[in-house]
């Protein structure tokens, strides 16, 4: 017993230690390094791929799945008197890691500034789901300014 009590010992001042380096730090986020952004990461349940842009399903509740629609002008640069802007959706291939596909939405004074998706490079991945081409689903991808996404 009388080993354990320097462990115990320093285990409580590395504690402490560590609890006055988090102040120090929640500190120094006030003075102009806090991030503009509020993030949120959603599992994705599958991505859909349509010539409009893409459909993300993803799992509001256990028994409820919800889909948006994102056009593909969000993830195309800009060209002409609008070159320079920044894309508001970015795609980022991921490999056959442990990671599930997601997607981080990007708030802005509490509106979605913008997207990036996590998907699976490998486009036979279960979680790529495909559209009928008979399915006449353009109208979904008209005039979306702001995603409205429902949580829990």
């Amino acid at each position: 017993m009388k080993s354990l009590k320097p462990l115990i010992i320093a285990s409580m001042i590395l504690t402490v230690g560590m609890g006055a380096f988090a102040q120090d730090a929640q500190q120094d986020s006030g003075s102009g390094t806090r991030s503009e952004f509020y993030v949120v990461q959603i599992p994705i349940e599958r991505v859909f791929a349509h010539t409009k842009g893409y459909i993300v399903e993803y799992r509001q509740t256990p028994l409820v799945n919800k889909k948006i629609y994102i056009p593909m002008e969000w993830f195309v640069p800009a060209t002409g008197e609008n070159k320079g802007t920044a894309r508001k959706g970015e795609i980022i291939l991921m490999g056959t890691g442990a990671l599930w596909p997601h997607i981080s939405v990007y708030y802005k004074d509490g509106v979605v500034d913008h997207v990036r998706l996590y998907v699976r490079r490998d486009g036979h991945h279960f979680t790529w789901g495909y559209v009928n081409p008979a399915e006449n689903i353009d109208a979904h991808f008209e005039n979306i300014t702001d995603l409205k996404i429902e949580y829990k």
